[in-house]
C-alpha cells in the first residue's frame, strides 16, 4: 500500500455495541475481544447497535502478536460464561 490505512482515509476500524453490552463490557472491566469490523469509512456499521467504539491502526496490526486478526468472519468468545453453580456448602449444583 502507498499510503497507511488511516493516512489514505478510506477505511475505518469500527466495533457498534448497544447500550446493555456497553453495561456489560463496562461491569466486566473491558471488551474481552471484541468483534472489529473494518469498512470503507463513508459506509458506516448498521444493525450491530448505535454506539461505536473506532480503533487506530495499532490494533488492527497483524505484525504485533497480540493482535489477532483473521481474513474472514469468526467466531470469538465476547464474555466469560460460568459453568456451574456452587451450593451453600461448596459443591457443585448441576450445570448451567
Amino acid at each position: 500500500m502507498k499510503d497507511p490505512i488511516e493516512a489514505s482515509g478510506n477505511l475505518v476500524a469500527v466495533h457498534n455495541l448497544n447500550g446493555r453490552k456497553l453495561t456489560e463490557a463496562l461491569e466486566l472491566g473491558g471488551l474481552p475481544m471484541p468483534s472489529i469490523g473494518i469498512t470503507k469509512a463513508g459506509m458506516g456499521m448498521d444493525g450491530y447497535g448505535d454506539i461505536s467504539f473506532v480503533f487506530d491502526r495499532e490494533t488492527i496490526n497483524p505484525a504485533d502478536r497480540r493482535n489477532r486478526v483473521y481474513g474472514a468472519d469468526a467466531w470469538t468468545p465476547t464474555k466469560p460464561d460460568v459453568g456451574y453453580k456452587l451450593n451453600a456448602s461448596g459443591g457443585k449444583h448441576g450445570c448451567l
